[in-house]
């Protein structure tokens, strides 16, 4: 599941990799890298967010799953997909 929650204190963009910080299990606490091809992203909502996440709303609140959902997401091109299958 996409995490939509990364506060920017979790991300080390010089050593290109973020911290996952909560997780069901022990095992999920981990460092993740940041591959070169989207590093370049990466920057591109660090350096725009004011806040401390580093996805967030142009009005520099933290972007959850709706926003993710009412910005992304084209109902009538999910339904016609479904009604093919």
């Amino acid at each position: 599941m996409l995490k939509l929650q990364f506060c920017k204190e979790d991300v080390h963009l010089e050593e290109q990799y973020f911290d996952v910080i909560a997780s069901k299990t022990e095992n999920g606490l981990r460092k993740v890298p940041i591959a070169d091809k989207v590093l370049p992203f990466y920057k591109a909502w660090y350096e725009s967010s004011q806040c401390e996440y580093l996805l967030h709303t142009p009005d520099q609140k933290r972007f959850d799953y709706r926003d993710y959902y009412d910005s992304y997401l084209d109902i009538e091109t999910l339904a016609e997909a479904i009604n093919q299958s």
